[in-house]
């Protein structure tokens, strides 16, 4: 690798960072859905980052970079994942707990972080299209699986616990029974009232 390139990604990564310390702040609304779909965390808050990135081992940026180009290399990652979000969290906490630490330690804290939404609702979506015998009758399957993969992408994005077989299921069942019959969904599943709107 070049001077030239690795000095580039060493920027990106460092204003990617900034990015996500200043997001980091902000707070979740649906307790309701974290209680019922995982704990809760605490919000950090985090000083700006300085400017002198002069203090930062080279070895730190290079982890962070090598662990992006992993995420966007691996489907199931980059489904779950903002990966750029992610990379700059760990580069985060790399220099807030040093060398020591090993990677895997730092990537359990972050897991219930930097949900990728979009990237859950297309896949979500393509799932469901072909889910034949899954499809309600009285739908049509373009309506139905959009409706579908909007709100369990929604649902994904809003709770704070960790992707997770179990959560996929409580997220599903909310998720479809919302756009089959949102009333019935409204009065079982209060928590998620506000996020599926039905259309005129």
């Amino acid at each position: 690798m070049s001077g030239c390139n690795f000095i580039s990604y060493k920027f990106v990564l460092f204003f990617l960072c900034a990015f996500i310390w200043t997001i980091g702040a902000q707070p979740l609304a649906q307790d309701s859905i974290d209680a019922l779909l995982g704990k809760p965390k605490k919000v950090e808050k985090k000083a700006a980052p300085g400017n002198d990135l002069s203090d930062i081992p080279d070895a730190y940026f290079a982890e962070a970079k090598a662990y992006n180009d992993q995420c966007r290399g691996t489907p199931h990652l980059n489904n779950y994942y903002d990966c750029d979000c992610m990379a700059a969290r760990l580069l985060d906490q790399r220099i807030q707990r040093g060398p020591d630490v090993n990677q895997s330690s730092i990537l359990l804290k972050l897991g219930g972080k930097c949900k990728n939404a979009a990237n859950m609702a297309g896949s979500e979506y393509s799932k469901c299209m072909t889910s034949y015998f899954n499809l309600p009758k009285n739908i049509p399957a373009e309506e139905y699986c959009s409706c579908f993969a909007n709100t369990y992408a929604k649902i994904f994005e809003l709770s704070n616990a960790k992707p997770s077989a179990k959560l996929s299921m409580a997220i599903h069942k909310r998720a479809s029974l919302s756009c089959k019959n949102p009333e019935l969904a409204k009065r079982l599943y209060p928590e998620i009232s506000g996020i599926h709107k039905k259309k005129n």
